[in-house]
C-alpha cells in the first residue's frame, strides 16, 4: 500500500461521498424500498459515516424522524478504517446511532492493516479499538441507548487479519444472522459471549450446527 498509495486513497474515498449520499437518496425516494441495511468495509466505513452524518443532520434540520425518513436499518462496520476520536464524537456527542435499528461494528486488534493506518496517520483506528479508547462513561451511556455493539473478532483470518469480514465463516455468519432476524446480540437466535459492556466476542464454535433453527415469528 505505501504512503502515497494509502493517501490516495483517502482523497477518491472524500470525492464518494457526495454519489452515496445521492445513492442513499434514490433509494429512500423508492417507495418499493422498505429498509436499507448498509454494511461497510475498512475505508468504506468512513464514506459511508460520513455520508450517513450529512444525510442525518439534513433530516434533523427538516425536524425529521431519523429512521423514518432515510429508512436505514442496520449499520455494519468491519475492520473500519475511521479515526477513534472522529467516531466517539458522532456516537457521543452528534447522537448517530439514533439513525439505525442497531450498529455493529467489528473490532480486531490484530488489524495489521489498520495497525499500519494507525502509523500514517498517526491516530488510532475505529476498528482495532477496545474498552481503553473510551473515556470513563462512554460505554456506559452507549450501554444506556442499546445501539450500539462492538463485536471482538479473534483469529480473525484473511490478509494481515483485516479482510475477515468475507472469509471468516463465524463473522460472515453474525452478519447473516443480523441481517435476518434484525436481533441484538446475546439471546438463541445470536449468541455471541458478553465480554465488557457493550463488547461481545464470536465464540470459537460460533457455527450453524451450533445454532438453533430460526422460526420467522421470532425474527424482529
Amino acid at each position: 500500500m505505501g504512503v502515497f498509495g494509502y493517501s490516495k486513497d483517502r482523497e477518491a474515498g472524500e470525492f464518494s461521498i457526495f454519489h452515496l449520499k445521492k445513492l442513499l437518496r434514490m433509494l429512500t425516494a423508492n417507495p418499493d424500498v422498505a429498509d436499507i441495511d448498509i454494511v461497510t468495509h475498512s475505508r468504506g466505513t468512513e464514506i459511508a459515516t460520513s455520508a450517513l452524518r450529512e444525510l442525518i443532520i439534513e433530516q434533523r434540520e427538516k425536524g425529521q424522524k431519523l429512521k423514518r425518513a432515510l429508512k436505514t436499518g442496520t449499520l455494519v462496520l468491519a475492520a473500519a478504517d475511521l479515526d477513534v476520536g472522529v467516531m466517539r464524537q458522532r456516537l457521543m456527542a452528534e447522537h448517530f446511532a439514533e439513525a439505525f435499528e442497531q450498529i455493529n461494528v467489528y473490532v480486531n486488534g490484530s488489524d495489521s492493516v489498520l495497525h499500519l493506518a494507525s502509523v500514517l496517520t498517526g491516530v488510532d483506528r475505529f476498528g482495532a479499538s477496545s474498552a481503553t479508547n473510551f473515556r470513563p462513561g462512554e460505554l456506559d451511556s452507549l450501554g444506556r441507548i442499546g445501539l450500539v455493539y462492538f463485536i471482538q473478532v479473534e483469529n480473525a483470518g484473511g490478509t494481515f487479519g483485516h479482510s475477515y469480514f468475507r472469509v471468516n465463516p463465524a463473522v460472515m455468519l453474525d452478519i447473516a444472522l443480523t441481517l435476518r432476524t434484525r436481533v441484538f446480540p446475546g439471546g438463541t437466535l445470536r449468541p455471541l459471549e458478553s465480554d465488557e459492556q457493550i463488547f461481545w466476542t464470536l465464540p470459537p464454535n460460533y457455527s450453524l450446527e451450533r445454532l438453533p433453527e430460526i422460526d420467522p415469528a421470532e425474527e424482529r
